[in-house]
């Protein structure tokens, strides 16, 4: 657990310039992965039906801007379709450790 005492502003101020640095990431990985399988946002909400995964045409826009991030169960989905690791598409252990300095705030 981190002390919120020890935390000053300018490592939250990082951990933020961080955070944006890995999802801009994200979408550059997402959409390096789509363009190699093929994929349009629109092929991944159709296979998400065919597997009756909840993944709409707006959840897709979303996540190829950068305005969201897919829950845990999307983004093994995402990944199972694409052929990439789900860890290396969202760098989860790099998020994880970002966003516990930023929930202290």
């Amino acid at each position: 657990m981190i002390n919120k005492r020890l935390v000053s502003s300018a490592a939250v101020a990082t951990a933020e310039l961080h955070l944006e640095k890995g999802m801009r990431m994200f979408i550059e990985r997402l959409q390096d992965a789509m363009r190699q399988r093929g994929f349009k946002q629109v092929d991944l909400v159709r296979e998400a039906d065919k597997y009756g995964v909840k993944l709409g045409k707006s959840h897709m826009s979303q996540y190829v801007s950068g305005k969201t991030v897919p829950r845990a169960e999307i983004l093994r989905f995402l990944a199972n379709c694409l052929q990439v690791d789900a860890d290396w598409l969202f760098r989860r252990k790099y998020h994880e450790r970002v966003y516990e300095v930023i929930q202290i705030r």
